[in-house]
């Protein structure tokens, strides 16, 4: 009869101890999910405003009727000035061994304009936006030149790249 006690004890206390952990989980999540998402709109409005830099250039709401569906594609933005179109603004998403990569990606008719990180937990983060996605928006590289230390995050954000401008193409 006392081990049963024993066992018992020890099985409440388990369970009290598992019920108010997560009860703080539950009301860490629910009081920080709305800052985290409130943070992230602000960093897609700063990036989208970042592509095209142009104050007379209006974003349409985000879109998801992709034409050509990839597993890179989350939304876009139809830039318009002077109530024409000027290009679009991909967001896109993807993830290797190495971590997650999220990007604004401004696309028109001359191509890839300009790439905006989001998030960019690849463990070679740094070399990856110094060796590749800096020289890319400064125009010094060509996105299909991988080459820069992080290979296969910059083979992940290329294949972004591709499926974005495949998107674009198939709506002109």
């Amino acid at each position: 009869m006392a081990k049963i006690n024993k066992h018992l004890k020890t099985g409440l206390t388990l369970a009290f101890i598992g019920g108010i952990s997560a009860i703080i989980i539950s009301t860490t999540y629910l009081l920080t999910n709305p800052i985290i998402a409130n943070n992230r709109t602000n960093k897609e409005t700063k990036a989208l405003k970042a592509i095209f830099n142009d104050e007379n250039i209006v974003f349409s709401k985000a879109k998801t009727d992709f034409v050509y569906t990839s597993q890179y594609l989350v939304n876009y933005y139809v830039a318009t000035k002077n109530e024409q179109d000027f290009g679009y603004i991909y967001q896109t998403s993807g993830k290797n061994q190495y971590g997650q990569i999220t990007l604004m990606l401004g696309i028109n008719d001359l191509g890839l304009l300009k790439m905006v990180v989001i998030e960019n937990t690849q463990s070679y983060a740094s070399t990856l936006t110094d060796n590749y996605i800096d020289p890319i928006n400064a125009g010094e590289k060509d996105y299909l030149d991988t080459t820069c230390g992080a290979t296969y995050g910059a083979k992940l954000i290329k294949n972004m790249v591709e499926a974005a401008n495949k998107d674009y193409l198939g709506r002109k």
